[in-house]
């Protein structure tokens, strides 16, 4: 869900340029979200719209998994990020966060020049 709190005229549905379609929200999962919070805030001069206290419990069919999300606002846009942190081993099949994490960053190395 997103939290609109970032969205400020022109709002995405109401754009001068009458795009079909805006972006107003990215998520995915993170191995630490301490992390991720602190690169985006320090570096990237995001702002927090959300963040629980404490850790929320995800039913997630009933496995009931321990959850730590925020929301941030990404610098000079109207596009929110929302990141979740879960434990490690909840993962399906052989293809772990760990792993997905490493293939972004090789990605990102090979692709970004500047």
């Amino acid at each position: 869900r997103a939290t609109f709190k970032s969205q400020s005229a022109p709002y995405p549905w109401n754009r001068p340029d009458q795009a079909v379609i805006v972006p107003v929200r990215l998520s995915r999962a993170v191995a630490n979200l301490d992390e991720t919070i602190n690169f985006y805030v320090d570096v990237m001069e995001s702002e927090i719209l959300y963040q629980p206290q404490n850790s929320i419990i995800d039913d997630l069919n009933g496995d009931n998994i321990e959850t730590k999300t925020v929301i941030l606002h990404a610098l000079d846009t109207q596009i929110e990020f929302q990141f979740y942190e879960r434990p490690l081993y909840y993962t399906a099949g052989d293809f772990d966060l760990k792993e997905y994490e490493q293939l972004l960053i090789e990605t990102h190395d090979q692709v970004i020049t500047t």
